[in-house]
């Protein structure tokens, strides 16, 4: 504008001369009258031109403020288009710079999307291995339920048994009273008897064969046993030599995973093979997770045929009672024979009468009954020892089945071992660990089926000295013969007394008297001959209950002991148990402790994470015009005035409102935290460092960085209207510090982890108590000690 004043001033001081010089010759003293008018014609002329050049001077004038106008307003719009052009490169700036944020973001998200998923995978592995081990624990559990629902069918089974068994013995005592009370004759049936005892003795003779043919069986069984004990040993360390080869081929096969793992970001080929080696993997969890279950039901399956076998020694013992009973009731009723026998003879010694005679036949005739239900219980029970013999047998038959069974599933398992050369060193650890419970399990029977040997040899043992015992009672036999030949030659001798004193005439009639006498004398010695024989044969089915009850309480001791000894094993194997459980349990506390302070400290970081400092600068330059030291003055003034004007502040807290920080979009808050947490430092000339506190190191870095974006397109704006005319760049963006200024997130996790832990603790104590009253419940309701008690048995006559 002032050279256009300064134009404007050179074009009219051209055209003032010309009317100067007029005026100047015009103003001269006129001469004459035509000179004055010649003066005013010129002064008019004059006064015309100059009119007529004000005129012009005005629309000059009028023309160059137009011209000045429109070139004030080119140079506004200049202007606005330079400020315009500032902005654009500002935002331009500020796009570039918020697009490589978004690419670190990027990158940082990207990277912890990968974390999240190794932290995922980890995760899901360990949720797979707890719900596996809540599986195991909850099989165990429901194998302990079926234990426990077993016992208890089989102590139903027994209590019934127990009650039926009581019946039948009131009933057969009731029969025995009412036998007692029939007992009739006793001497006519004696000789009839002696052909039956000859069977007897035949019977017996092959019973005692069959015996020893057990016994020879017996043996043979032995030999199978030690037999397929060898092989099971045999198997077992082959088994064991095989395990120990599949965790050496299982070791290089995790190291070959290993390896694929570590390689797989270099070949596509490697990863093809880890994920076939992968799915290799899974079949073999697969195989494994079948093998288990078949071990498990087949240790079930034996589990049951032990319980089994105890509940057949338990009717054993209980047969063992009753036949204790039953020697004690046919002692007392052969104690009370003879002693009916002793009457009978005294009676018959002395001088008999009519009436003697008949309480003789009477008494006779009691003990014939009697003898005879005698003779039918000993027929019963023969019947009932050759069914036990049978049964027995029968026991024999079906422990060499399940030593064949045992056999085979060794076998089996051997096979699938063989089969397994591609699992993992914890399942083929676990594979092992089924093993050898396996084979404990076959041990067991093992000792159980030596124990039945021994006590079939036991109870060939008993055999022979019942053969002894029957060879004592054939010789009691004969004693009661002599003495029924004698009772009876004493009856015929009393007979022709009689018939001597009854020969003498008395007005009687001799012949008819005789006749009836010759009857009862013939009546009462086949009486007496069928009642010996009964006698005879009830005293030697009593001596077998006998010796069979002696027997079968030594069994009893025998059965004690091998009880004893599985309780022993079975504290043995539970201190192992308890060891392994201790070692387990520390295991989980530790694993549990590290998950628990993993979590406290992730909660603690989304919770309190602490007050971080972040830093940016922020350099001032003016492309290629060299700033002077007077000008990067006035920026840095400017720049940290601008930190504080309120109409930056307000743009500053739209900024942050539009970035997602709502906390900060209020400018009276934005001007509160900035004026406490914010720190303006010129660190050089030209260059301000800016840092923030805030909490949180992407939060704050986020704040900052938005803030110092704001500040540089607010300066970048105002650069037309400064003196410097300097543009403020960001080198680089925020960056937080890694360390926090305070401890406060460690103090919050450490509240989080002792909280976590006491909860944890308090969890798995009331978990602990109500397992540890559940165990105390099933062992106190599965005892068999009481049954074992010897107070409770006691010898026949003790």
């Amino acid at each position: 504008m002032n050279g256009n004043r300064d134009g404007t001033t050179n074009e009219t001081t051209p055209k003032r001369p010309p009317s100067k010089n007029p005026t100047d010759a015009e103003v001269k003293p006129p001469k004459t009258e035509d000179d004055v008018l010649g003066v005013i014609e010129g002064v008019e002329q004059q006064l015309t031109a100059l009119r007529n050049a004000h005129a012009e001077h005005r629309a000059a004038m009028s023309e160059l403020t137009e011209r000045r106008r429109k070139l004030e307003d080119l140079t506004d719009e200049l202007e606005s288009r330079e400020s315009e052009l500032s902005a654009r490169e500002v935002e331009l700036a500020e796009m570039r710079q918020e697009f490589e944020q978004r690419e670190c973001d990027l990158v940082q998200r990207a990277q912890g999307l990968e974390q999240r998923e190794s932290k995922i995978a980890s995760q899901a592995e360990s949720l797979e291995r707890r719900e596996a081990e809540i599986e195991s624990e909850q099989q165990q559990v429901r194998a302990k339920l079926e234990e426990i629902d077993g016992q208890l069918v089989a102590l139903r089974n027994e209590r019934a048994e127990l009650e039926t068994r009581e019946l039948e013995a009131m009933e057969k005592l009731e029969r025995e009273e009412v036998a007692a009370a029939q007992l009739v004759t006793v001497q006519q049936e004696l000789k009839t008897a002696e052909g039956k005892l000859r069977g007897r003795e035949i019977e017996l003779n092959e019973r005692s064969k069959a015996l020893e043919e057990l016994a020879e069986q017996t043996g043979s069984l032995d030999a199978e046993l030690s037999a397929t004990k060898q092989q099971l040993a045999q198997a077992i360390s082959q088994a064991q030599e095989h395990l120990t080869r599949e965790q050496k081929v299982s070791e290089g096969l995790r190291a070959q995973l290993e390896q694929a793992a570590d390689q797989s970001a270099e070949s596509q080929q490697l990863r093809e093979k880890y994920d076939l080696l992968n799915v290799q993997l899974e079949e073999a969890n697969a195989e494994l997770v079948r093998v288990r279950n078949e071990s498990k039901s087949a240790l079930e399956d034996e589990q049951n045929k032990l319980g089994d076998l105890s509940e057949q020694i338990a009717g054993y013992t209980a047969q063992i009672a009753e036949l204790t009973e039953q020697l004690q009731r046919s002692h007392a009723e052969t104690k009370r024979l003879g002693e009916e026998l002793e009457r009978a003879r005294a009676q018959l010694e002395g001088a008999p009468t009519d009436q003697q005679l008949e309480q003789a036949n009477a008494t006779i005739s009691e003990l014939r009954g009697q003898i005879d239900e005698l003779g039918r219980v000993a027929d019963e029970e023969l019947t009932a020892e050759r069914e036990k013999v049978a049964r027995f047998e029968k026991s024999l038959a079906e422990l060499r089945t399940q030593i064949d069974a045992l056999t085979q599933e060794r076998d089996t398992i051997k096979q699938e071992l063989e089969k397994r050369g591609e699992m993992g060193s914890e399942e083929l650890a676990a594979l092992q660990t089924r093993y050898k419970q396996t084979a404990a399990q076959l041990k067991k029977v093992t000792e159980q089926l030596e124990q039945a040997a021994a006590r079939h040899q036991k109870l060939r043992l008993d055999a022979a000295e019942q053969a002894k015992n029957y060879q004592a009672s054939t010789e009691a036999v004969e004693k009661l013969k002599a003495q029924s030949a004698a009772l009876s030659v004493r009856v015929e001798e009393l007979t022709k007394e009689l018939e001597t004193e009854r020969s003498s005439p008395k007005g009687i009639d001799v012949d008819a008297w005789n006749a009836t006498r010759r009857k009862r004398l013939a009546s009462v010695r086949s009486v007496l001959r069928s009642n010996s024989e009964k006698i005879r044969r009830a005293t030697d089915a009593l001596r077998d209950r006998y010796d069979q009850c002696e027997q079968v309480l030594v069994k009893r001791a025998e059965l004690a002991e091998a009880y004893q000894a599985i309780a022993e094993a079975q504290q043995k194997h539970a201190r192992k148990e308890v060891r392994s459980g201790v070692f387990l349990g520390m295991t989980g506390v530790g694993l549990l402790v590290l998950v628990l302070a993993a979590i406290s400290w992730f909660a603690a970081g989304r919770i309190a994470p602490g007050e971080y400092a972040a830093r940016v600068s922020v350099v001032a330059s003016a492309g290629e015009r060299q700033l002077t030291d007077q000008d990067l003055s006035s920026w840095g003034a400017y720049m940290e005035s601008l930190t504080r004007d309120p109409q930056f502040i307000e743009f500053a807290a739209e900024r942050m409102k539009r970035r997602g920080i709502t906390a900060l979009g209020i400018p009276g808050e934005l001007s509160s935290v900035m004026r406490d947490s914010l720190d303006v430092v010129e660190s050089a000339p030209g260059t301000i460092e800016l840092e923030y506190r805030g909490q949180g190191a992407e939060r704050s870095q986020r704040v900052l960085d938005t803030f110092t974006v704001a500040l540089t397109s607010a300066a970048n704006n105002a650069r037309a209207r400064r003196p410097d005319g300097a543009t403020s760049t960001m080198p680089q963006v925020a960056q937080a510090g890694s360390e926090p200024l305070d401890t406060r997130r460690i103090e919050t996790a450490g509240m989080v982890f002792g909280g976590s832990m006491l909860g944890s603790l308090i969890l798995g104590g009331l978990l602990w108590s109500r397992l540890s009253a559940a165990k105390a419940r099933f062992e106190r309701d599965s005892r068999i000690e009481p049954l074992l008690d010897d107070s409770q048995w006691t010898m026949p006559g003790a």
